[in-house]
């Protein structure tokens, strides 16, 4: 039971994530209303929250507490929230461009979370098998001289 719950919270962190992900790249590309921004920062607030927690409770779980700092403190920087700490220097320019910066490598970040969840769910599943069977048998059938 206790597995099925870890599965499933990672599952809801990875649609989590990609929705944020998709959210925060809008917001680089696209002007956003006050309104939405602020709903924006909201939504990623929660979301760096709960990735501090999934963090550090992995974090005091984990033997090695070095080799583990190590091989995850990108995480930590995947839960700074940026748009939070822009929002009072929204006037300055310079400051502004240096945190859209970070803000953008805090998206490749969680982008790479988001993947690495999905390759252990399908490898756990076994559906990375599955697909490149699907995939494999679709190239080789388009693949076949069609007769004219």
């Amino acid at each position: 039971m206790n597995e099925k719950v870890i599965k499933l919270f990672e599952i809801g962190l990875s649609i989590w994530i990609l929705l944020d992900v998709i959210f925060l790249t809008g917001s680089l590309i696209f002007e956003f209303s006050l309104n939405h921004y602020y709903n924006l920062i909201i939504f990623d607030t929660c979301l760096c929250v709960v990735l501090f927690l999934e963090f550090f409770f992995r974090f005091f779980k984990a033997d090695n507490k070095n080799k583990s700092f190590k091989e995850n403190w990108t995480e930590i920087v995947a839960a700074i929230p940026f748009d939070l700490i822009m929002l009072p220097f929204m006037a300055d320019a310079s400051i502004l461009l240096v945190l859209r910066f970070f803000k953008f490598i805090r998206i490749l970040i969680l982008f790479s979370q988001l993947f690495e969840i999905i390759g252990i769910f399908l490898k756990d599943t076994y559906l990375d098998e599955i697909l490149s069977i699907f995939f494999n048998g679709y190239h080789f059938i388009y693949s076949l001289p069609v007769p004219v």
